[in-house]
């Protein structure tokens, strides 16, 4: 088996998971660009709050989906 086609079964496997037991996270992939000096104290605030980019994401954007 590929290494493709092993993480399609991974990511298959993921979602099927996710769908019987809805208290599993399913992750998405996300792509953006953005500026430098924004990136830059994105990632200060990551190590400030001793967070991963992903966590300090997830946390923001639920913020925004709560208001």
């Amino acid at each position: 088996m590929s290494v493709a086609e092993r993480k399609r079964r991974s990511r298959a496997l993921q979602i099927k998971r996710a769908t019987q037991n809805h208290q599993l996270r399913l992750p998405k992939a996300l792509s953006v660009e953005i500026d430098a000096s924004l990136h830059q104290k994105f990632r200060t605030y990551c190590q400030q709050q001793q967070l991963t980019q992903a966590e300090a994401l997830e946390k923001i954007l639920a913020a925004l989906v709560l208001e």
